[in-house]
């Protein structure tokens, strides 16, 4: 009997002593976990997205900006920074394109990944880090239905179906400086599409063909930020890479300036261009956007238009985002995009949501 009191002295002596913020963090670690299953399930999907542009069959299919919720939130502007903390964070987006009001179709992705790695000053320069990431640059899934009339009547018919996309897998070291942050590295781009060919005859069997294309590359990077007074400056540069033996992944140039008149008010205005080579043209992008924090979310909206690397294809989307930080832990963004996309002859719309969750160095 005097054992089983002892016993029940511990246990009682040992959940004076537990602290709430204790099981918050085990709470967190097991939500941690959860989130990581859902990232390897998401690895499963990268690549196989279905939802694809009107206008992706012209060129080399659709291409894709970074997809971080709290950059689409203010239009797509992409400004560096590189964290202080161990972080990771990942991106889940839902798209939906509704192409000339005749069809529409859907798809959930998982297209972007990041992991900032701190390193100890026993072994490099205080604030220094490695920057490892994996995001989508390219969507080739695309359907197209000729037919050759003109040629041949109604009597043939050509549908052409594309599945693929092409990713980035990033490698950098960085470090912050007292305003500065600056960042180099390597990145492989590579994927996969295969394309099916069908010619449809009226009177005779169809015919059938297939294109598989393999991609991979390497290339560079370096990115840049600086702070003063007010002001915030950013610029990336991202290098060509070959996708396959004649064709490659264009160079891409990304800068950005923003402006914070009080404290909890943030505008900016950013520039993105990728410098497709001949036959296609360069494709330019310029955003616009703004946050206001309302303790504790952080309010967003954005603007942006660009133009296509092909053909006389137009793009404009507006952007509504939502922060939403869990104490000192991990933050929630939100984005929810709307908008159009046309040349002189078709149009489609595009809406599309997007997650990213952010972890930082006491969930890890």
């Amino acid at each position: 009997m005097n054992k089983l009191k002892m016993q029940n002295s511990n246990l009682q002596l040992k959940m004076q002593n537990y602290k709430p913020q204790d099981l918050h963090e085990i709470n967190t670690r097991l939500i941690f976990s959860l989130v990581k299953i859902c990232v390897i399930c998401g690895f499963l999907l990268l690549g196989s997205a279905y939802c694809y542009s009107l206008f992706s069959g012209g060129g080399l299919g659709e291409p894709v900006e970074v997809q971080n919720a709290a950059y689409i939130g203010m239009g797509g502007i992409q400004k560096f920074k590189l964290p202080s903390q161990l972080t990771f964070e990942f991106s889940m987006v839902l798209e939906i394109v509704d192409e000339d009001g005749k069809a529409t179709n859907f798809d959930f992705t998982l297209p972007y990944v990041r992991y900032v790695l701190p390193l100890p000053k026993e072994v490099a320069p205080q604030g220094m880090g490695i920057d490892i990431g994996l995001n989508e640059v390219l969507n080739l899934n695309f359907d197209i239905h000729s037919p050759w009339e003109e040629l041949y009547g109604d009597s043939v018919q050509r549908r052409v179906k594309s599945r693929g996309s092409a990713s980035i897998g990033k490698i950098g070291i960085g470090k912050n400086f007292s305003s500065i942050a600056v960042e180099l590295g390597g990145f492989v781009v590579f994927g996969s599409a295969q394309e099916e060919w069908v010619t449809d005859f009226k009177t005779m069997h169809d015919a059938y063909d297939t294109l598989r294309l393999k991609f991979f590359g390497p290339g560079y990077l370096a990115s840049i930020g600086l702070d003063f007074w007010k002001f915030g400056l950013s610029a990336s540069y991202l290098s060509h890479a070959k996708l396959t033996s004649n064709t490659n992944l264009p160079s891409r140039v990304v800068a950005s300036i923003s402006y914070t008149p009080i404290e909890k008010a943030t505008v900016e205005i950013g520039v993105t261009s990728w410098q497709w080579s001949s036959p296609f043209k360069p494709m330019n992008r310029v955003s616009v956007g703004g946050k206001y924090e309302i303790s504790p979310l952080i309010l967003r909206c954005g603007f942006y238009t660009n133009n296509w690397y092909y053909g006389d294809i137009k793009e404009r989307v507006g952007a509504l985002g939502l922060g939403i930080p869990l104490k000192s832990l991990c933050t929630i963004d939100l984005s929810f995009e709307f908008g159009k996309r046309w040349n002189p002859i078709l149009e489609e719309r595009i809406y599309r949501a997007c997650i990213t969750l952010q972890g930082k160095e006491s969930l890890m």
